[in-house]
């Protein structure tokens, strides 16, 4: 039941390190502000759903890779892994649309920019849900 690397799907390969690489983005800049960068952590409270969410998909793949039967759980993990992908991609554009706002002094609200992590964010939830879509097809032959 370890590693074997003719198990290893291309389908896993997508999702994995899309997975991954979406989990490290929530660390990078998504938000500047006169020169100064925002975490995707401090900067949004949906960053807690995008990491479960990269956790699962994660878990997911590592649990196919090693060859754990999950069929037990009874439901379809590649229709999971889908919806991983296509929530962690809604809900980075939900944020690259709705940018927080910052009030200076004298109360003039000034919009945060979009820093170089948001991108690659959404590069990595599309990865992931490219990925749920190579496991579906996968699954269906």
């Amino acid at each position: 039941m370890g590693f074997v690397h003719e198990r290893v799907q291309p389908a896993d390969w997508v999702a994995g390190t899309g997975a991954l690489v979406l989990l490290i983005s929530v660390f990078m800049s998504w938000y500047s502000l006169s020169g100064l960068g925002v975490m995707g952590w401090d900067g949004t409270r949906l960053s807690v759903p995008i990491i479960v969410c990269a956790v699962v998909a994660i878990t997911i793949v590592a649990c196919r890779v090693a060859g754990v039967d999950l069929s037990a759980l009874h439901l379809p993990i590649e229709a999971v892994m889908l919806g991983m992908g296509a929530l962690c991609t809604v809900l980075v554009l939900v944020k690259m649309v709705f940018r927080p706002v910052s009030i200076g002094q004298g109360g003039a609200a000034s919009r945060f920019g979009i820093g170089y992590g948001i991108f690659v964010a959404l590069l990595a939830s599309v990865l992931v849900l490219v990925g749920g879509m190579l496991m579906v097809r996968e699954d269906a032959y």
